[in-house]
């Protein structure tokens, strides 16, 4: 097929006029392409992750999905009814370029285009396009209107593409029109017969960009692998490469000289989310309590999960801290092993041992009566998958206190049938009998039904809360809009069946209007209500019109709640949950990960020990919760990003001014701290959004079905405390020019339609717990004791010992091969893990690293990976040696040693034969070998019997023995190739012995004695399986050729 410009564009081999990357030519690759099948040049985003291009919901070829349904059209523009997509790659089998009779087609009919630049637009003509939309010059990936501050706006003719002044107006020589568009209607159909591999233009079941005959189907030799025929080593497959091509692209050096038989393939492995779930602390020459004291050494034990993607092995974590009050860390490292993806692991218990971190607090750290003193710590992690997670994993516990003396603490009563102990809510049971679940703003007498009470911005609840601009963005006076709108919007409500609860009871100067549930949004995950914010404008429209308030701020406080100073397993978590979909970064245009309305849960702590409730509480200030499961999904937009500074987000005002307080106030709903606003689904089910996850469905759904996550918060580190905790949820200052109170009422302007929205509906929560919770304050107490001496070692010898084991260290090494069959075979990948090292002589203020050799060469030096991986071709021995970098002399002398026998697949991997017996009468020779790693597809093996004789390379006739023996020029060779064709079975079907490295022993059939000049030789193979299949027997040295006997072995 012609590609004159021979481009390709996914860099597979295969040019795009064969393989159709880009299969609505805009420019952008299939992968990549946020509407695959639309041309949408601008990549701009619409609803639902989808390009505005493709995010409509409508059904534009009538094939009964919708644009961006659920689920969404997989071809937008070409029917597809039965969503067939054999390759998996979200394209539909009727649009896609992996398959037969693929073709570039200009689609007809109604409205089959979009415009070139506005692709919202669906077009038929040129026509149907906008004529005054520009590009920024200083980004001309960015449209627009006219020039402001921070874009000139310039403008092309639609044909020409030549700057144009006038928009509309009609170019010179036929140019088009001036901000005219054209209408793009190119696409792509096939004739069926589609791969099941993604990107497989060959249907070879290999993809295109590792095969090495992309356009050429050469199947894999091994089933289940992609491993492809390539004899000459030369990385072209045989299916489209002679094999005595030396030098195929004719540059002087052989093809096989830097070919390795293998595919190193570079590429973004993502970071494992792993999560600490627990803390365990207990002092080792103090008071032996749960709490590491002023001078104490201490010993940490931690439960930890794998949250995905993917399954760890040879996992080693590391502990830190640059934290003062804590003066070393003298066992830094715990060897963890495997860790499946959702186990969790106790290092109190792995494998029947207790392995645990060592460290010691400073003799200087001192605990008060109102202030206690932290320990700040981080934890990193190595497998051989990963140097490091996807998340920081720190780790804070509480220094210098004690419980007090005949401390008793008493749980709260069960509630709604969850232990004692639990404080829970799911907004479902009516304690008041008066019918219905109520929800107030924590004023007295008024009926409430749930643990805690709505905050808003108006005065007259239990409390109020006042907002400030985020900074960067301009506040009052010189914004004034930059503030909480006039109406003090309170959206947190039951969200209920229709009829069946009030809205909250507030104040009177704070409308309700906007807390009845439509019939189709039914949310809840157990019983049927659930604590929603947003607003519910439209009752005709249903859940559609869903909103949420600009310029708000709002939030739900629970109650105090005493935490136990004496926790068992289980005790001193948050959990709760919930579906996040507030406006962000998938509809708007801003920087992937980023939000303008979200959410966050905050805590405070009465710094007073009296218990007495009410007179004993001073409360402090607010500040952030940070959870350890469905962690933050999004950040708070920048000020920067938008050249008006106006559209500012807002922070509470009540939370002191520790840093970051750049107006004062310790800002936390600001960038770039976590916040959410797409984790779980309000609208399907086929995917959690932002968020990990797992997605449960609830008990009660809309018709779209819909998806919470459980997000789980530690609160060990308030132990013995006297908290609140508040989800508390913004809303940005979007129309700050306009009346709208909401996406819904301000709907569409400059083209872009903001109501009917699926990103902004609001935040739903539901069961939270709060376990390990008692009915009266008991606070912990500053220890007294006198701190014991340091412990800390000080010199390189006293932090790691050399005099033990191998300077320190128990190396062990070990090999494991890609399809844990225990068979090398050549290029095949293997890693090397020491993984089941140890190190008795410690590491104190130090790091245990690696070293490994191949043959002696260093191929991967001293780091804190655990493992290494490689591709043999041939034998070879590898060597671990081990070192801790807080001591020169703890570094291994031996080390750990292991030798891989590789199957190379040619014979070439069968040393040397030895003769052990010759019979002159017969010819019949006695040979003997060492046995080789076999795969299941060879049994045994065959030996065959060559001839050769030396003739002059200018002379073939001519017979020699030395090079003086051949005309002026010409030397004495053997000709091999006519001694491979020579070859004749010997001896077949010899059986394997075992151990490997045995001797294998044959003797040979009857043979003539050789001619005059002529020399018999062997060679041995291994046996194939197969009847009637050729035997390898060796590679040519010189040529890289594999020898072949031309028979086979009977």
């Amino acid at each position: 097929m012609t590609n004159a410009e021979q481009k390709d564009s996914d860099g597979d081999g295969v040019g795009d006029a064969c393989d159709f990357d880009d299969i609505d030519f805009d420019g952008v690759v299939n992968a990549l392409d946020d509407c695959p099948d639309v041309y949408d040049r601008f990549q701009i985003p619409g609803q639902g992750g989808k390009g505005v291009a493709c995010d409509k919901n409508t059904d534009r070829d009538g094939d009964g999905f919708n644009d961006n349904g659920n689920p969404p059209d997989n071809c937008v523009r070409t029917p597809n009814p039965l969503q067939t997509d054999s390759d998996l790659d979200g394209i539909g089998d009727a649009c896609d370029g992996d398959c037969a009779g693929a073709t570039a087609i200009t689609f007809t009919g109604t409205n089959p285009g979009s415009c070139s630049r506005s692709s919202d637009h669906i077009c038929s003509t040129d026509a149907d396009c906008p004529t005054n939309v520009g590009v920024c010059s200083e980004d001309p990936s960015k449209l627009c209107l006219n020039t402001t501050g921070n874009c000139t706006c310039i403008f092309t003719c639609s044909l020409s593409g030549t700057t144009c002044p006038t928009v509309g107006l009609p170019c010179a020589g036929g140019g088009g029109v001036c901000a005219g568009e054209t209408c793009q209607k190119l696409g792509v159909v096939n004739t069926g017969g589609c791969a099941f591999v993604n990107d497989d233009v060959d249907n070879d079941g290999v993809p295109d960009a590792i095969d090495d005959c992309p356009t050429v189907a050469n199947p894999p030799i091994i089933p289940g692998t992609t491993r492809q025929a390539d004899q000459d080593n030369d990385g072209k497959g045989d299916a489209c490469d002679s094999p005595f091509m030396v030098d195929g692209d004719n540059n002087g050096v052989p093809d096989d000289a830097v070919s390795y038989a293998l595919l190193v393939n570079c590429g973004r492995i993502p970071l494992p989310n792993v999560v600490v779930e627990a803390v365990q602390v207990n002092d080792v020459n103090g008071d032996l309590d749960a709490f590491c004291d002023s001078g104490e050494k201490c010993q940490m034990t931690v439960s930890i999960r794998n949250a995905g993607p993917s399954p760890l092995s040879d996992v080693t974590i590391y502990l830190s801290s640059d934290d003062p009050d804590i003066q070393c860390i003298s066992k830094p490292s715990i060897v963890i092993g495997s860790m499946p993806v959702g186990v969790t692991l106790d290092t109190a218990n792995i494998g029947g041992q207790r392995r645990f971190f060592e460290y010691t607090v400073s003799a200087g750290t001192q605990s008060t009566a109102t202030a206690v003193a932290k320990g700040d710590f981080t934890l990193g992690l190595t497998s051989r998958e990963a140097l490091g997670s996807a998340r920081k994993m720190s780790i804070q516990t509480l220094l210098d206190v004690d419980i007090p003396p005949g401390a008793n603490p008493i749980p709260v009563p069960s509630r709604e049938g969850a232990p004692p102990g639990t404080v829970f809510e799911n907004f479902d049971t009516d304690f008041s009998g008066n019918g219905r679940v109520d929800l107030s703003d924590g004023r007295s007498g008024v009926s409430n039904d749930t643990i805690g009470y709505t905050v808003g911005t108006a005065q007259g609840g239990l409390n109020a809360l006042a907002g400030v601009g985020c900074f960067g963005y301009l506040v009052p006076p010189a914004q004034k809009n930059c503030s909480i709108q006039a109406d003090n919007d309170m959206d947190w409500h039951i969200h209920c069946p229709p009829g069946e609860c009030d809205p909250t009871h507030m104040v009177a100067t704070v409308t309700t209007a906007y807390m009845s549930t439509p019939s189709d949004g039914l949310m809840s995950f157990s019983g049927r209500n659930s604590l929603h914010w947003g607003r519910h404008t439209d009752s005709l429209r249903g859940r559609l019109s869903d909103s949420t308030s600009f310029r708000s701020l709002a939030a739900f406080t629970t109650n105090p709640v005493n935490l136990t100073v004496l926790p068992v397993v289980g005790d001193l978590q948050l959990s709760f949950y919930h579906i996040a979909d507030m406006m962000d970064n998938s509809q708007t245009n801003m920087p992937r990960g980023s939000a303008v309305d979200y959410g966050d849960v905050q805590v405070r702590v009465d710094r007073n020990p009296d218990p007495t409730p009410g007179s004993g509480d001073d409360w402090g200030p607010w500040d952030k919760l940070v959870p350890f499961e469905n962690v933050y999904d999004h950040i708070p937009y920048v000020w920067s990003f938008y050249s008006n500074v106006s559209y500012c987000n807002l922070t509470p005002a009540d939370t002191g001014s520790a840093p970051p307080a750049p107006r004062g106030v310790h800002e936390t709903m600001c960038f770039p701290l976590g916040v959410w606003s797409h984790c779980g689904s309000a609208w399907g089910i086929g995917s959690t959004m932002s968020c990990p996850g797992p997605g449960t469905a609830g008990a009660f759904s809309p018709p779209s079905g819909a998806l919470w996550v459980l997000t789980r918060f530690n609160l060990s580190t308030l132990i013995g405390s006297r908290i609140q905790i508040r989800w508390i949820a913004q809303g940005w200052e979007f129309d700050n020019s306009g009346p709208s109170q909401d996406y819904q009422t301000y709907g569409c302007f400059a083209g872009t339609c903001w109501n009917d929205s699926l990103n902004d509906d609001g935040w739903w929560v539901d069961d939270i717990r709060i376990t390990g919770a008692i009915t009266q304050q008991i606070a912990l107490l500053p220890d007294g004791d006198t701190a014991p001496a340091s412990t800390c070692p000080t010199t390189p010898g006293a932090k790691c010992d050399s005099s033990l084991n191998d300077r320190g260290f128990v190396v062990s090494l070990t090999a494991q091969d890609a399809n844990n069959n225990g068979l090398y075979e050549t290029g095949e990948s293997v890693r090397l893990s020491a993984a089941g090292t140890t190190n008795p002589g410690g590491c104190a203020d130090g790091e245990v690293e690696y070293r490994f050799l191949r043959n002696g060469a260093t191929v991967q030096d001293f780091s804190a990976a655990p493992a290494f991986t490689d591709y043999p071709k041939a034998d070879a021995t590898y060597q671990l040696m081990a070192r801790c970098t807080s001591n020169p002399a703890c570094v291994t002398q031996t080390g750990a040693s292991t030798t891989l026998q590789v199957y190379s697949g040619d014979g070439a991997d069968i040393q040397t034969l030895r003769v052990t017996s010759h019979t002159p009468a017969t010819g019949a020779v006695g040979l003997s070998w060492l046995s080789r790693p076999q795969p299941s597809t060879m049994s045994g093996y065959d030996v065959f019997r060559g001839s050769w004789e030396r003739r002059c390379s200018n002379a073939p006739a001519t017979v020699c023995t030395t090079h003086a023996a051949c005309p002026a020029g010409g030397v004495c060779v053997v000709n091999i190739p006519a001694a491979i064709a020579s070859l004749t079975a010997a001896s077949c079907n010899v059986a394997q012995v075992t151990p490997i490295g045995s001797a294998v022993t044959t003797t040979t059939a009857a043979a003539p004695q050789p001619a005059a000049n002529e020399m018999h030789f062997y060679l041995a193979g291994h046996r194939s399986a197969t009847p009637g299949a050729l035997t390898a027997v060796g590679r040519n040295a010189v040529g890289g050729e594999a020898w072949v006997a031309p028979a086979a072995c009977p």
